[in-house]
């Protein structure tokens, strides 16, 4: 039985036990009186009301206090004070905070290891951050407008609302149960959603800050902090009451006389023509009206009208249809549907910013979500939330990269390079983003009963992909992950992913592999490196994007430069892919092709990059503490550092004189993790070319122990017309090449030779028809080591390196 029942019971028999029965009027009172004394709940720990107890001077505020119980946030430095705002939310004060400066301090009282309950009476006018925050919890929007629940900084575990009331007023209740470890978020008394997040163990406070920044934009009327959890009643009193206060209204009933129409902010993905075609239709179930009108608006001016007649079944419902179409431009469109008969002309619908555009996708791990980014534009889009488990979650936003992870989170990297795209040519974009933080390759993969069934971080993805109908137009997908894998199976696990991705998919053009830098989790990374390096090797669309030598790393992620840096890097090859921007060698990452005893008594070794026409820079040294770094040490020779003299750099190859004369078979570029004489995760001298982009890391690679010469010439082929698969391979599995030859071929020679150029299988095929063809390779080896492949049919020679792991 609830408290106040018990109690309300105990004092009805005190009063039946009186020696003398008093006047019922007396009776009615004393247990009114009391039961009203036992209902008054324990007070909210403060109570902030923008009405009262705001302190403000020219309309900047220094105090916002609670006089019942002398409780105050304050902000005494002007450029961080939040503006006073006498009229806002329902016609009441409210305090304005701007998402870029303002904050407010409070005193340590926030409960912790115990249950809570925040309300929040506010209204974002913007991508927003956190409303009432600490040191690591917080109650915040996540750089969108949907609030969420952190503890402990635990950004994979939080709660978060599937409802987005995106600029308008809102109730927001916070609850939290310490001993289940569930927090609630509450909307407006109508949305709840419920999930685990650790204990809180942090006490601070702010208004409008997480350590310190990532601000609030938006009005904040009224906050209720209390040390405990509110009970359905009391939670239903308050909101009542605070919805009467703020005239905050419910949201009207779905409309179902559509039963297709964009919504605000809708993108569409624009045809070859520059253009999108989209429908609208439904019923009509009104006979009153006669007809029905769509308007197109471009920037506020009509420019298409068009009027249907509506004809009635025996059901009284008229079916209508109609079939707009907006340019891919900057321009924002908007339209109207409107039901008319010869005196009324109503409006049923109104839809604006509808824009088209392209289409990408991020995905991966904390790399490839982590923001900071600040700037937004109405031209960059997503749709629905980063790594929503919700259906309900289906709603177009412009996109945000402040937050690290959830919302419209795209990435701080991704906003960049949509905003270089949106600005170079006048094209909208919108990025789909699934990357989670800390997660394996393995947890990103396919669910294949269910695939687009958003529970995991595939179908979360795909989900929202194919509910926006955007899934058949991503141009690319951009792939940054690696840090939470070793090495084993990481190739087959890439490849499954791979596959899965051209099937939900079907029109992605190119891949982008971000090879991963040193640090940030456990595992043999370098080589995992190797089997990002190696990629293209075995996918004939796929690009790998270089880390090394990015700015701002901090033994994991990166500051605001470096991710901008990495935008920039991508830039040039998106534009040359997909905008018939120029091709050039330097725009790549430098990768190694071969390396080769380039002296005869084995004294120096030249490794030789792609492109043919790039140019690499002579590396320079570094300080660390106090400590000289010379790159000639982060080459390793049979995994054996410090055995360059000198290294000289001659176009796009590199000379590594040797200290010590002598036959080796494999090296390695920059170490595991760390540097090698100090704890600390190496961040360079790093071999760079002339656009300051990175040579990728190369792993235990191959040393040829011949110069290549005329009759054995290093040959880069651009089109990739044969490759081979997995590589790296196991002893176990089978081996495929693939070939795609615009000419049959006749008389084919597949051979493979050791690292000191014996034959160990070969194989011959008469015949082979032009397109692609897969040959399947079985034969037996022993050990794990490098091979080297052979293609031959007539004039046609292709060679390369099978790494068997």
């Amino acid at each position: 039985m609830p408290t106040n029942k018990i109690q309300l019971y105990l004092v009805i028999i005190q009063v039946f036990r009186m020696p003398r029965f008093p006047d019922f009027k007396f009776i009615i009172l004393y247990i009114l009186s009391t039961v009203f004394a036992f209902a008054q709940s324990p007070a909210p720990l403060f109570h902030l009301d923008a009405s009262l107890g705001v302190t403000n001077s020219n309309g900047k505020v220094k105090e916002w206090l609670d006089p019942q119980r002398n409780v105050k946030a304050t902000q005494n430095t002007a450029a961080n004070q939040a503006e006073y705002i006498a009229q806002s939310i329902g016609g009441r004060p409210a305090v304005r905070f701007n998402g870029a400066s303002t904050f407010m301090n409070m005193p340590s009282i926030f409960p912790v290891d115990k249950d809570y309950t925040i309300i929040v009476v506010c209204k974002a006018n913007g991508p927003s951050n956190n409303i009432l925050g600490g040191n690591s919890h917080t109650l915040w929007m996540a750089g969108a407008t949907s609030p969420k629940i952190l503890h402990n900084g635990d950004f994979n575990n939080q709660v978060s609302a599937s409802f987005d009331p995106g600029y308008e007023s809102t109730i927001i209740i916070a609850q939290y149960n310490n001993t289940t470890q569930k927090g609630s978020l509450i909307l407006n008394g109508l949305y709840e959603d419920s999930s685990f997040c650790p204990k809180n163990l942090d006490k601070t406070i702010f208004i409008s800050a997480y350590q310190g920044g990532y601000y609030f934009n938006g009005d904040i009327s009224e906050i209720q902090l209390y040390d405990r959890y509110l009970g359905i009643a009391e939670r239903k009193k308050i909101e009542a009451d605070l919805k009467l206060k703020y005239k905050i209204k419910d949201p009207p009933p779905p409309d179902t006389r559509f039963t297709n129409i964009p919504g605000n902010f809708h993108f569409f993905p624009r045809d070859s023509n520059g253009e999108a075609h989209f429908e609208i239709r439904g019923n009509i179930d009104n006979p009153v009206y006669d007809s029905i009108q769509l308007l197109v608006y471009r920037e506020q001016a009509l420019i298409s009208e068009i009027t249907n007649a509506l004809v009635y079944d025996l059901n009284q419902k008229a079916p209508f249809l109609f079939t707009a179409k907006i340019k891919s431009e900057l321009a924002n469109y908007a339209i109207e549907v409107k039901l008319k008969n010869s005196t009324e002309d109503t409006l049923i619908a109104r839809r604006d910013h509808l824009v088209a555009g392209d289409v990408y996708i991020i995905t991966g791990q904390s790399n490839s979500i982590f923001g900071g980014n600040p700037y937004t534009n109405l031209y960059c889009r997503t749709f629905g939330k980063n790594y929503s488990s919700s259906k309900a979650d289906t709603q177009w936003t412009i996109a945000s990269a402040a937050g690290y992870g959830g919302g419209p989170d795209i990435c701080a990297w991704g906003m960049d390079l949509a905003k270089s795209i949106i600005s170079e040519y006048k094209v909208p974009v919108c990025i789909l983003n699934g990357g989670v933080g800390g997660t394996s390759i393995q947890q990103h993969q396919r669910d294949d009963i269910n695939p687009a069934l958003p529970v995991n971080i595939y179908g979360s993805l795909l989900y929202r992909a194919q509910k926006s109908n955007l899934a058949s137009a991503a141009k690319a997908i951009f792939w940054y992950q690696g840090e939470s894998n070793a090495s084993a199976f990481y190739f087959d696990n890439f490849k499954t992913l791979y596959d899965d991705w051209k099937i939900d998919y079907p029109n992605v053009k190119k891949i982008f592999v971000v090879q991963i830098h040193q640090g940030c989790g456990a595992g043999d990374h370098a080589a995992v490196r190797e089997i990002q390096r190696g990629l293209p090797e075995s996918f004939a669309d796929i690009e790998v994007i270089s880390t090394m030598g990015l700015p701002g790393h901090d033994g994991c992620h990166y500051t605001l430069d470096g991710y901008l840096a990495l935008a920039k890097n991508i830039f040039p090859l998106v534009q040359k892919e997909f905008y018939n921007g120029i091709d050039q060698a330097d725009f790549y990452a430098p990768n190694i092709k071969q390396a080769y005893f380039s002296k005869q008594d084995y004294s120096e070794i030249t490794l030789v990059f792609q492109k043919d026409s790039a140019t690499l820079l002579p590396p320079k040294d570094s300080i660390l503490n106090g400590t000289t770094i010379s790159l000639k040490d982060y080459f390793a020779l049979e995994d054996q550092w410090k055995v360059i003299k000198n290294i000289q750099v001659k176009g796009n190859a590199v000379v590594l004189e040797l200290k010590k004369p002598g036959i080796v078979n494999t090296i390695t570029y920059l170490p595991e993790v760390n540097y090698h004489d100090f704890n600390t995760v190496y961040q360079g001298p790093y071999l760079l070319n002339k656009n300051q982009i990175g040579a990728l890391s190369f792993y235990r690679f191959p040393i040829d122990k011949q110069m290549p010469t005329a009759s054995n010439p290093i040959v880069e082929i651009k089109e990739i017309p044969i490759w081979v698969y997995p590589n790296p391979g196991k002893k176990s599995m089978p081996l495929y090449f693939v070939s795609n030859f615009e000419e049959p071929l006749e008389d084919i020679e597949i051979c493979f030779r050791n690292m000191i150029g014996e034959i160990i299988f070969k194989k011959r095929l008469p015949f082979l028809p032009a397109g692609k063809n897969t040959i399947e390779i079985e034969f037996q080896i022993e050990l794990a080591e490098t091979l080297i492949w052979q293609f031959k049919s007539g004039s046609f020679f292709k060679a390369g390196k099978w790494v068997v792991l």
